[in-house]
């Protein structure tokens, strides 16, 4: 939110701020029964639902999110309790994704396509996710150019926003998407 939104943060006892986030979240642990070298019940999954109120002068703005993994197939670790369960993991992946959608609701698109360029991959699949979402035009070509990321989760994610913000689904390949892009944009652009 600071760095593409252009929000300070400032300290809880500040006496001056324009806005006020709050982030509320809610853990379920999930489990399974293993059986093998670590046999038994354990919390190898977890499911994280919430919402984010922001606060601007008399508005009020409400989000909502959720993100489940399950329990794994197999597990190398113990996870012999409910505060064992992977609710650190599952929120991260569901708020940075969350973040970029508020942050484009607030700022539009452009910030976003700025984070496609961030160093941290989860940001740039966040982002991208994000992008499918507003779908919005514009976002094509940052989008196309992301599908030569080093990570594959950023590419996934790029190739499945294209396919939400046009129709079309020509996975991670680079080359048909921008061919595809070059025939049809001036139409789609009008």
């Amino acid at each position: 939110m600071e760095r593409y939104g252009g929000f300070h943060v400032v300290e809880r006892d500040s006496k001056t701020y324009d806005a006020t986030l709050l982030i509320k979240a809610r853990g379920t642990p999930l489990g399974a029964y293993y059986i093998g070298d670590i046999s038994g019940y354990h919390y190898s999954g977890a499911e994280i639902k919430g919402e984010s109120l922001l606060l601007v002068k008399d508005k009020t703005f409400k989000w909502t999110f959720s993100h489940r993994r399950e329990p794994a197939g197999t597990i190398y670790w113990r996870y012999p309790t409910p505060n064992d369960a992977l609710f650190k993991e599952v929120f991260n992946e569901v708020f940075y994704s969350h973040i970029m959608k508020v942050l484009s609701a607030l700022r539009g698109i452009e910030p976003l396509i700025s984070a496609l360029k961030d160093v941290n991959w989860h940001v740039r699949e966040a982002v991208a996710y994000a992008l499918g979402e507003i779908k919005d035009l514009r976002a094509v070509e940052p989008l196309i150019s992301a599908l030569k990321d080093v990570n594959s989760s950023v590419r996934r994610a790029a190739a499945k926003a294209l396919e939400e913000i046009t129709g079309q689904n020509f996975g991670e390949d680079q080359a048909k998407w921008q061919e595809w892009w070059e025939k049809n944009k001036g139409r789609l652009q009008k």
